[in-house]
């Protein structure tokens, strides 16, 4: 699928639970990433982050992340997504999508 970036500038980014602890990232109708907690060794719970939907150039990886709350992940992913969505209209054209919109 392909994109206009300017089309997602002023978008708000919002969480559809699709799990326990577990989340889709979209912005607008389109599946942007996902947010999910894991119970690591210790029994501490982190929270993992990833932009899935646009291409990230090397510039911009890593892709993913850590945290360990649920708004640090949010707050992480939204600074990623944003530093994409700058580097994508300065491109000056459409961009490619994996994966395509998400039923509501």
């Amino acid at each position: 699928m392909v994109i206009d970036p300017s089309s997602l500038i002023g978008q708000p980014l919002r969480l559809r639970r699709i799990g326990e602890d577990d989340h889709v990232v979209l912005g607008r109708d389109l599946t942007s990433g996902r947010i999910m907690s894991k119970t690591m060794a210790g029994g501490t719970t982190a929270w993992f982050w990833t932009v899935t939907g646009p291409y990230l150039p090397p510039e911009l990886q890593p892709a993913s992340g850590e945290a360990e709350t649920l708004d640090e992940a949010k707050a992480c992913f939204k600074s990623k997504f944003g530093a994409w969505l700058h580097w994508a209209v300065a491109q000056g054209g459409d961009v490619h999508w994996h994966g395509g919109a998400t039923p509501q």
